[in-house]
């Protein structure tokens, strides 16, 4: 499995903020991406919504450590709390 992470940056509008990247897998498909919650007042990984940053650069290092670049969840072994 490769530790790469696929970024599509473009912006666009969305319900719930302004999407910021588009992140996607070694096929190239899409399977999260980072973006501004304006109802939050927070960056969120779409893929794990319970999870919320204060900065675009927080988010991106979690998705590194944390997320299985292929599918966009936590990888099995990351235990959080």
């Amino acid at each position: 499995m490769s530790d790469l992470v696929f970024i599509k940056s473009r912006f666009a509008d969305y319900p719930f903020g302004n999407m910021h990247y588009i992140l996607s897998n070694s096929k190239g498909q899409d399977v999260s991406s980072i973006r501004d919650n304006l109802q939050l007042r927070a960056i969120q990984i779409t893929s794990l919504p319970d999870h919320q940053f204060d900065t675009v650069e927080e988010a991106f290092a979690f998705y590194h450590v944390h997320c299985d670049p292929e599918t966009g969840q936590l990888k099995p072994q990351q235990f959080l709390m």
